[in-house]
């Protein structure tokens, strides 16, 4: 099966494999990622005086204000939990 002959290991289907490699393994997908982000925001970041980015995989539990925030893997637990 080559690239996915791990997939017993995970809940994820052949198509939805074959669907993630071929859009996710895209050389560009970042900037275009990026670009978009900064077009869909652009009015929220023109009124915001400051912007944080967090690129880390560990979850923020004793934050006060994160509202928002996706369900992501947290790399110090190895679990999923909100943002």
């Amino acid at each position: 099966m080559g690239d996915s002959s791990n997939l017993r290991d995970h809940d994820i289907t052949q198509e939805d494999f074959d669907w993630a490699k071929h859009y996710l393994g895209k050389a560009d997908l970042h900037e275009r990622l990026a670009e978009f982000h900064i077009s869909a925001n652009h009015y929220f970041l023109s009124i915001c005086p400051y912007l944080i980015v967090d690129g880390s995989d560990v979850t923020k539990q004793f934050a006060l204000k994160m509202e928002g925030l996706g369900r992501v893997h947290d790399g110090s637990k190895d679990e999923t939990a909100s943002g």
